[in-house]
């Protein structure tokens, strides 16, 4: 008889800690699924989504009779990424690139971003495709290169662009002197990454539209910025 009443006891303890521990489950549910919902919810998202930037060409600076001055062209260069470290990889890779461009150069492992090809013919673009789907390591971007008309002591007045946080600045002249107007407004997207921060296909969202520069017509004309260097 003992027995059984220490038994019943026991029972009675375990079904205790089993009602207490559910109680204790439903209570930590409630709290992460109404309760903290939302706090949760944007911690997640933070974590698995990016907001990014993107940047209008930058305009063109003209003379007073609408002679072109400077102006930008858009070039894409083709890179590798050094994810595995491995130098088979590197050289498999290479091979195949230059059987398709046989002037590409061989990527280094020194560094993680190396310059395999720059300024990528639209026919050079497409023979690509199929590679860069294979080999993740692959990266074309494009770059913004600065023009100026080559005329004898423009380019001083024109003054120079400087490449910073992805966009072009200006650092003198009337590159510096227009350069918000030159520039415009970045745009804003998002996108979500997976658990080994890949972007997910597809998942981009637009936040706020890029609104291009303007082209900046100066007061003076081709002749009469060469005269003002001189004085």
């Amino acid at each position: 008889m003992l027995d059984n009443k220490k038994f019943k006891k026991q029972v009675d303890i375990v079904i205790l800690l089993l009602m207490f521990w559910a109680v204790m489950c439903t209570a930590m549910f409630f709290y992460y699924a109404v309760i903290a919902k939302n706090k949760y919810i944007k911690l997640g998202n933070k974590l698995a989504r990016r907001e990014l930037s993107y940047y209008p060409e930058r305009s063109k600076i003209l003379d007073k009779n609408g002679i072109v001055l400077a102006w930008s062209e858009k070039y894409y260069d083709l890179y590798y990424n050094n994810l595995t470290d491995s130098p088979g990889q590197a050289k498999l890779i290479y091979k195949r690139v230059k059987k398709l461009l046989p002037e590409t150069r061989e990527p280094g492992l020194e560094t993680v971003h190396s310059i395999m090809f720059r300024a990528l013919q639209p026919k050079q673009i497409l023979a690509l495709e199929k590679l860069i789907y294979l080999f993740p390591e692959l990266q074309i971007t494009p770059r913004n290169e600065r023009k100026v008309v080559s005329y004898p002591g423009i380019k001083s007045q024109i003054g120079q662009v400087r490449f910073i946080s992805g966009r072009l600045v200006g650092i003198n002249g009337f590159e510096k002197l227009y350069n918000k107007v030159l520039n415009g407004t970045p745009g804003k997207y998002r996108i979500m990454l997976d658990r080994n921060k890949n972007w997910i296909k597809n998942s981009g969202q637009s936040i706020r539209m890029a609104v291009p520069g303007k082209d900046v017509q100066l007061e003076l004309t081709l002749e009469e910025i060469c005269k003002r260097r001189q004085q």
